[in-house]
């Protein structure tokens, strides 16, 4: 099915991608002396690693390396992955700030950098950005975009690291097909298919009330 192999593919870039971008946000790290970030620039490097995932999924829907082609129904079964990836982000984002409210009563010196509307205009700003590429492709093949993708397809064709990412696509491309299922047993019976209670969350709020715990790569 090609949804299917678009997702696997999709989550084989997303992960190398992620281990490309946490090299370079180490290199920062370390150039400004391991200081705490603001929450400004949290989401400032967010919006721009947001972009360039769009930017690099976008140069995968075309049919070669040459990007003189575009196959457009790689171009939505893209975008419809690339939606559920940065929404499953958003429900993780949300799962931690539960648990770090819990852990603030009992460590008050933890602090955690979430907003919750910044991280909503991140998939908006995603989204459009990923329009924009379909209507000017080419801006979406522009030097950075293209070193990004051509070190991905080095990094996927070596053995080991290559076996190592194709497992991590099939996490991604697993928690994909979980959020379908969710949405359609949702529909169907007004109840997901999968969900756990968090207790933590519940015994912060003295209450049972249950909520989605998925965990997306």
């Amino acid at each position: 099915m090609k949804f299917i192999e678009i997702a696997f593919r999709l989550g084989v870039v997303l992960g190398i991608f992620s281990f490309i971008w946490f090299f370079i946000q180490l290199s920062y790290t370390l150039i400004t002396s391991k200081r705490s970030k603001s929450i400004y620039e949290i989401y400032f490097f967010k919006y721009i690693q947001y972009f360039l995932i769009v930017n690099v999924s976008f140069l995968f829907c075309y049919r070669n390396d040459q990007f003189n082609e575009i196959v457009f129904s790689d171009v939505i079964f893209s975008g419809f992955v690339l939606i559920l990836y940065l929404v499953g982000k958003l429900q993780n984002q949300e799962n931690r700030k539960n648990l770090f409210q819990f852990a603030q009563n009992k460590l008050p010196f933890i602090q955690m950098g979430y907003n919750y509307y910044a991280e909503l205009g991140s998939i908006f700003f995603s989204i459009s950005i990923f329009f924009l590429f379909i209507i000017y492709p080419q801006i979406a093949t522009n030097v950075i975009s293209k070193w990004f993708y051509y070190n991905i397809l080095s990094i996927e064709k070596s053995f080991f690291f290559g076996m190592i990412f194709k497992l991590v696509g099939f996490f991604i491309l697993m928690g994909i097909i979980i959020k379908l299922l969710n949405g359609f047993m949702f529909l169907v019976s007004g109840r997901p298919l999968m969900s756990v209670d968090s207790k933590l969350y519940n015994n912060k709020n003295n209450k049972d009330d249950d909520f989605d715990s998925y965990e997306e790569l």
